[in-house]
């Protein structure tokens, strides 16, 4: 049976950051959207169609954090995966505890960041049978 291609979601304030990652991941196996700048309502809105959310942050940490948050309590099941700069200690400890499921620093391995996104959408994958399996069981 033929796999179906993922959605991977990039967001970052600056487009070049997002533009870098989306070319590492560009390979046929996954769908790859960005958006840079993007006001948090369309973040939410594009997020709901995602299998996995990438945040390319900045110096925007705070503003990315907020933004995340958002998309958190909208989407309690998406797999956010945090790059940011090595130096971003707070913002990956702020990020872990709003739930996103991995921080990686920059520069960013390309061969790491692809097992980061595909376990990731594994994992989401797994909760997601798990939770239909779940539903069809008797009372």
């Amino acid at each position: 049976m033929p796999r179906l291609a993922s959605h991977i979601l990039l967001f970052g304030e600056r487009q070049a950051p997002v533009a870098s990652l989306a070319a590492l991941l560009k390979d046929g196996e996954h769908e790859v959207v960005s958006v840079a700048g993007e006001a948090p309502a369309r973040l939410i809105e594009a997020a709901a169609r995602a299998d996995v959310l990438i945040v390319a942050a900045e110096a925007c940490a705070d503003r990315c954090l907020a933004q995340l948050a958002a998309v958190r309590a909208a989407q309690r099941d998406l797999p956010i995966i945090l790059i940011g700069c090595g130096c971003q200690v707070d913002a990956a400890v702020r990020a872990l505890k709003l739930g996103m499921v991995d921080y990686l620093s920059r520069p960013v391995n390309p061969r790491k960041l692809r097992e980061k996104v595909d376990d990731a959408i594994e994992r989401r994958n797994c909760l997601t049978e798990l939770a239909q399996w779940r539903t069809q069981q008797p009372g």
